[in-house]
């Protein structure tokens, strides 16, 4: 840009700001249009501060959509001469809050209770649970209602919603039941019944409040209802009632504040809007835009030129942006986004992107592209990784951390915070809980932050407690059920002192060779369990602190919260002080016991507000664009662009026909229902017909689009995409769009990167060291005990426990992890066991076969029981006819628990396919020339030698040639390569096995099949993979391997069997990372080759 073109759009601003002022200054309502980074929050400084100039800082007001917006305006606000009688910005809501609880104060002598959403889900939370009880007569609830729908989370969540559209514009409950009967939807009636209670409940003394939805009507009745003129104080308050308000962000104002604005403009109060129309991110909570295209219609309208004023991101991230706006966007006639790609302003940011097979990875680009550009001299807070959902921005957020990345905290609701959902689940326990859920709790306290354990160190107490125990029924081994059977034993023997200091006696419990470990989570066990049983009867209040103190670990706690703020203590009493206080604040409405306290809040999905998180701290933010509307970042990372995620076309608000709820409320239609007859004049909603559904999905993906949007333009200088694609998770529209478009302005300054640099750990650069506590006494300690000089990091190491560091101590190193033997594990005269499938585990990485083996492994996922219910009917319905699979399928199907109804649909649809495809492939067998012989067949093979291969068959089959044939089903995503497949460990080990000296194959009902009569040769294998279709050819779901001939079996005994049976055999297993070994591994946090939380990828 020339100088004098700089002049030149320097005075065209100018202008814009003086016209947008004489507009407010003339009593006119005036909109400002522009797209994010045009300068709209500097022209509203600007007009703020010339306003305040003429009429004084009390007549000026700025509000924003949220409160940390409004702390970050205040800052940059033009301070007044004299103290203000309130905050110069602040948001909507605490605006209209304030208003109507001075109104109360002086109308009433008393304020009002804010009612937070975490609060109000509570409330009706109780509600629901008083109908289902039948203590309360409750609605008549719709055919589709089943309890089983309104026990979940998100028939809770979405009434809640509905409940917000209606308060939010004063509908009371009998207009509301008008309303549905009117429209003929029971649903709507339903609610209004749950509405009903919920007013009534707010009426008594001990709640009365005030809830962000119902606030706004609230406070436009007060305003209407006062004689203060703009510029006068109110009657029942100091303040001013301010002569202008300004709007920031106005697009993420909710549309029920509308007639609270109205009413404060027609007491004289002139409004003026800054809006970017495009980037809307509070639409979940009723940002439907309505209220800023009201207040744009038929006013004052000023649009800042997207081409000649772009302060963040000009360059490649405009140029993305804008081109996917002008797709999206319903506001192009007010010509905030260029017309064209030619009006794009010119700068140097640029757009990337990359596709990585796993989240694992994702996790492990994200950080090292977070690490370089700190190296390069960006701060961390000046860096953001926002995600669609909170959700998965705190999945994100703990594998970056994990990493070594200072990533900022995020509030979780109590129920997901371990230390606080720990004590809710012993308050929930009750007189008679459910089966194994003292055991579960057991296990999870002692893995949990309160005892610390890791999967290696519940294998070690596991078989401590197992050599001393001594119940007559040990049919449940779990370390739940023995930590139970330990603590009685420990209440047998506590008349003694030694029993009291936690020696438990010969005949039972943890025996002086174990370590401290041990007792202290047996005595913490007994104490919390003892202290849940006593609070019974108790309030909330006193029963979390009763269990809270049982846990003794506050002064342990505040220790390392001290000494480390990256300790993960913080978060934990940050977490338990959110719950006392919760606690205080129902104890003292009285509305609940403890047990019936703990289940509800066990329940909620909303987080309770905390200040904890606030400070000052150069951490990265790894959030929402919600969270972050309002700042600005040199540089951004948007992860999890994949279909199904980002967007996600899930219509909102089903249960309670949301849309058209909000769309009739925006109408006055209830207003239309009152006093009218439902029977004479009803007018029914249109059924949900396949073009509505498909409408419903449109605005979605526009809401969605709009929220990445407002992500994409939160970066000044980089913006990176990130997306998962294995072959089943694909990359989104949106991240397609990035693509394409950044490759189109490759050569101004956008580019687009399928794998940008990575650095990390696998880097070359040997400036890259540990990025956190953590990881910086682990590195000392790898180089005290290698390194040729040990001292200097002796030093450290000393001077880190000094400080507190409990790890950097080396009186913690061999905790839970003292080798229980030297000798080899097994002895010379005992033959090794060898399975094919924990054969191709053991030349993976030994020792990930020795922990997933004797420690622990990942728990099954729904997708994995898929699979197993997909093996089971190829087993019972070897001959094909689906049928018969399908109905089977859906039998064991119905017993899988989803979190959500999307996903259940989703995996079904999944597993139909898998069961289609399974019969394509069962019923074609014999026209292929393969004679079916038996399912789920037992191997065995003993070599004469020291090691035998047991392992049981899928399917086993006969070819043409007489030869028997092995099918092994794989319900994973993307097939081996055929060349992987020639190599299968697995399928090799069953066609080595068939030529050793002793061999047996045998059915379930134990019948042995005659080897002598199928030849010596075997007729080779086959990998099936139901996940895919077979296509024209047949093939694209079969993996073949070719029949062992003598030569290749003895080679593959000597390269691969017997390597694996002397390791077993070993007092050794080394780590050996690799892509594919560290990629699912459910030990990787016990790997000393892997960084705790890092990826070999």
């Amino acid at each position: 840009m020339t100088n004098s073109g700089a002049k030149s759009r320097d005075a065209e601003r100018a202008g814009a700001d003086d016209a947008a002022v004489e507009s407010l200054l003339a009593g006119q309502r005036t909109a400002v249009f522009g797209g994010p980074g045009t300068g709209k929050t500097e022209q509203l400084i600007n007009t703020y501060s010339v306003l305040a100039g003429r009429g004084g800082h009390e007549s000026v007001l700025a509000l924003t959509p949220s409160r940390e917006h409004a702390d970050t305006l205040r800052d940059r606000l033009p301070s007044a001469d004299t103290i203000r009688s309130a905050p110069a910005a602040r948001s909507v809501h605490s605006y209209a809050f304030s208003l109507v609880s001075a109104h109360s104060t002086a109308v009433d002598g008393r304020p009002l209770d804010f009612i937070s959403g975490a609060d109000q889900e509570y409330l009706l939370a109780s509600i629901l649970e008083g109908f289902e009880s039948g203590r309360v007569s409750g609605p008549e609830w719709p055919p589709g209602f089943s309890r089983e729908l309104r026990d979940t989370s998100g028939f809770r969540r979405q009434m809640r919603d509905a409940l917000n559209a209606v308060m939010g514009y004063g509908m009371k409950s009998d207009q509301l039941k008008r309303l549905g009967k009117w429209r003929g939807l029971q649903e709507w009636q339903a609610l209004a019944r749950v509405l009903q209670d919920y007013e009534d409940l707010l009426a008594i003394p001990v709640f009365g409040g005030v809830d962000t939805a119902a606030v706004f009507a609230h406070a436009a009745s007060v305003v209407a209802g006062d004689s203060a003129e703009a510029g006068n104080s109110w009657s029942f308050s100091s303040e001013t009632v301010p002569t202008h308000i300004l709007l920031d962000s106005a697009q993420d104002f909710p549309d029920t504040a509308l007639d609270f604005l109205l009413a404060l403009e027609a007491k004289g109060t002139t409004i003026g809007l800054w809006t970017s129309p495009d980037t809307t991110v509070q639409g979940f909570r009723g940002a439907g835009g309505r209220l800023f295209r009201h207040l744009a219609a038929g006013t004052q309208t000023f649009t800042i030129d997207g081409a000649a004023h772009v302060h963040r991101g000009a360059g490649g991230i405009r140029r993305v942006y804008d081109s996917l706006a002008r797709i999206i966007s319903r506001d192009l006639h007010r010509r905030h986004v260029p017309a064209s790609p030619e009006d794009f302003a010119a700068g140097t940011s640029t757009v990337s992107t990359a596709a990585v097979g796993t989240h694992s990875e994702q996790a492990r680009l994200a950080a090292s592209l977070i690490r370089t550009w700190h190296d390069e001299g960006t701060q961390w807070d000046d860096i953001a990784v926002l995600s669609r959902s909170s959700g998965t921005a705190s999945t994100l957020a703990a594998e970056l951390a994990a990493h070594g990345i200072p990533v900022q905290k995020q509030v979780q609701p109590l129920s997901s915070q371990p230390a606080t959902a720990h004590i809710l689940r012993l308050l929930a326990l009750g007189e008679n809980p459910e089966p194994g859920e003292r055991e579960r709790l057991c296990e999870d306290i002692a893995a949990g932050p309160y005892g610390e354990l890791d999967a290696v160190g519940a294998g070690s107490l596991r078989r401590a407690l197992l050599r001393t125990d001594s119940r007559e029924d040990t049919s449940d081994t779990s370390l739940g059920a023995l930590l139970l059977s330990a603590i009685d034993r420990r209440a047998e023997t506590a008349d003694s002192a030694d029993a009291a200091d936690g020696a438990v006696g010969a005949d039972g419990g943890l025996q002086a060779e174990n370590t401290a470990a041990g007792h202290r989570i047996v005595r913490m066990l007994q104490r919390v369990l003892t202290a849940a049983e006593g609070t019974r009867k108790l309030d909330p209040e006193s029963a979390v602190w009763e269990v809270w103190e049982a846990f003794d670990v506050a002064d342990e706690w505040q220790r390392r919260a001290e000494s480390d703020p990256e300790d993960e203590r913080n978060t934990d009493l940050d977490a338990v002080i959110r719950l006392q206080t919760l606690a205080q604040k129902f104890t003292d409405r009285a509305t609940a016991q403890a047990e019936s306290f703990a289940q509800t809040v066990l329940s909620q999905a909303i987080a309770q507000d905390s200040l904890a998180h606030s400070g000052q701290n150069r951490e990265v933010p790894v959030t929402t664009p919600a969270a972050v509307a309002h700042r600005d970042f040199e540089h951004v990372i948007i992860a999890d662009v994949q279909d199904g995620t980002w967007p996600n076309t899930r219509v909102r608000g089903s249960v309670f026909l949301q849309q058209q709820l909000d769309e009739d409320l925006a109408a006055g239609a209830w207003r239309d229902a009152d006093g009218t007859s439902a029977e004479d004049s009803a007018r029914p909603v249109d059924s949900d017909t396949g073009d509505s559904y498909r409408k419903l999905q449109r605005d979605t993906v526009r809401d969605e689009g709009r929220m990445f949007l407002a992500a994409l333009s939160r970066a000044r200088s980089n913006a990176v995409v990130l997306a998962v694609n294995d072959g089943e998770i694909l990359p989104s529209v949106f991240f397609e769009h990035v693509q394409k478009a950044a490759a189109q302005f490759g050569r101004e300054g956008t580019h687009s990167a399928t794998e940008p640099r990575i650095l990390g750990p696998k880097s070359d650069d040997a400036t890259v060291g540990p990025a956190s506590m953590r990881q910086l006494v682990g590195y000392a300690r790898g180089q005290f005990e290698n390194s040729a000089d040990p001292k200097p990091w002796a030093q450290l190491l000393a001077s880190l426990a000094n400080a507190g560091i409990e790890s950097a101590s080396p009186e913690t190193w061999s905790a839970w992890r003292e080798r229980s033997t030297a000798e080899p594990s097994a002895a010379p005269d005992v033959p090794v066991t060898i399975s094919p499938s924990t054969l191709e585990t053991f030349l993976e990485c030994p020792l990930k076969w020795l922990l997933s083996r004797h420690a622990g492994t990942m728990p099954s996922t729904n997708a994995q029981k898929i699979g197993t219910l997909v093996h089971s009917l190829a087993e019972e319905y070897p001959q094909g006819g689906y049928a018969e699979l399908k109905e089977a399928f859906e039998e064991g199907f119905a017993f899988l628990e989803f979190s959500s109804q999307w996903e259940r649909d989703r995996q079904y649809a999944e597993g139909l396919d898998m069961v289609a495809n399974l019969n394509d492939f069962l019923v074609s067998r014999r026209s292929e020339g393969y004679e079916f012989i038996g399912s789920e067949m037992t191997l065995a093979a003993d070599s004469g030698v020291g090691w035998r291969i047991r392992g049981r068959i899928d399917r086993l089959e006969r070819d043409s040639d007489g030869r028997l044939h092995i099918v092994d089903f794989k319900t994973a995503k993307t097939p081996k390569s055929l060349k992987d497949a020639q190599n299968d460990p697995q399928l090799g080990a069953y066609q080595a096995a068939m030529g050793l000296p002793k061999v047996r194959i045998e059915g379930e009902d134990g019948h042995s099949i005659p080897l002598s009569e199928y030849g010596a040769e075997s007729g080779g294998g086959m990998l099936m993979y139901p996940r895919k279709a077979a296509g024209a050819s047949r093939t694209s779901n079969r993996r073949m391997q070719d029949p062992m001939t003598e030569d290749t079996r003895e080679e593959f005994l000597a390269q691969k069997v017997r390597p694996t049976a002397a390791g077993i055999r070993s007092a050794e297993f080394p780590a050996t990372p690799s892509a594919e070994a560290c990629r699912f591994c459910p030990v990787k946090r016990s790997c000393p080759a892997v960084q705790t939380g890092e990826d070999e990828s």
